[in-house]
């Protein structure tokens, strides 16, 4: 394969000799050139070079708007040159362009260490985003599984007191607790927020059954206990669920704030750090959306 090699030199410093084999090749200052010289003296872009006559010649053509003119002896490049070897220069610094088979000079192939370059930026690259997304996923997963010890272990935290002096009030409150808990129970769906709102009105007529020693309360009493359970395990397979997902190294982040709103349902009647952790989950996810 022909290759055109080009020699860079400057007042003060050794020659360097690049080889190309992709055409047309781009000279100048800019780090987007195929070749760059950091030099204040040459232009953004200078020039632009190939082989011609199946490699036995080299064609150079200038860039315009040049803010430093391209010479060969002293002479203004106007429209491009062409020939076996060509050397011209840009203010201190000179080029020569020839075909590689013409010189025996050591040279870099500066095809292959941009190549070579190319990947290993790409490797590195490749590796931060990796951590940065591992990082990312982890934040919910790893940190915010630290939360999950906060979670109390019964979703019925507290039973508001109900007290009355009047047996006959007692009992038609005691009904109306029954029977919109019985109501809010034959809903359809699994609202956890509807289940544990029922299981606390079936508790709260408990109470108040005892208070006024109602004949109905045995059946009530075994209603709510029956309500509970079922809560406390719906709770207790939720919050497993959550856990499951926050340990995935690949946490979804709306899965885990699906969850979490969930269990927040659950915890209507609990104030505690294990509610606030629920509730920072779901933001952070409804904050990464935005």
């Amino acid at each position: 394969m022909q290759e055109l090699s080009i020699v860079v030199t400057a007042e003060g410093e050794n020659s360097r000799t690049y080889q190309f084999r992709e055409f047309p090749v781009r000279i100048g200052r800019s780090p987007e050139c195929h070749l760059s010289i950091c030099h204040e003296a040459v232009p953004r872009e200078l020039c632009i070079a190939w082989l011609e006559n199946r490699g036995r010649t080299v064609r150079v053509e200038e860039r315009p708007h040049l803010t430093n003119p391209l010479l060969q002896h002293q002479r203004l490049v106007d429209g491009g040159i062409s020939g076996p070897r060509i050397d011209v220069s840009v203010g201190p610094v000179g080029l020569t362009f020839e075909p590689s088979a013409s010189r025996k000079d050591p040279t870099i192939n500066i095809g292959k260490l941009n190549s070579a370059r190319t990947v290993i930026i790409g490797i590195i690259g490749l590796v931060l985003v990796l951590i940065a997304l591992t990082t990312q996923l982890n934040t919910v997963g790893s940190r915010s599984l630290d939360g999950y010890t906060l979670l109390p272990p019964h979703p019925i935290c507290r039973i508001p007191e109900d007290t009355c002096d009047d047996a006959l009030v007692c009992r038609e409150r005691i009904r109306l607790f029954a029977s919109r808990a019985q109501e809010m129970l034959s809903r359809p769906g699994d609202d956890p927020g509807v289940q544990i709102h029922a299981a606390m009105l079936l508790k709260r007529a408990v109470q108040l059954g005892q208070a006024a020693d109602d004949p109905e309360i045995r059946v009530i009493t075994n209603a709510a206990k029956i309500a509970e359970e079922n809560v406390v395990v719906a709770y207790q397979r939720d919050a497993l669920a959550l856990k499951q997902i926050l340990e995935k190294s690949t946490s979804n982040q709306e899965a885990v704030a699906s969850m979490a709103s969930r269990l927040s349902n659950y915890l209507a009647f609990c104030d505690g750090p294990g509610r606030q952790w629920l509730h920072r989950l779901v933001t952070h996810t409804d904050h990464r959306k935005e």
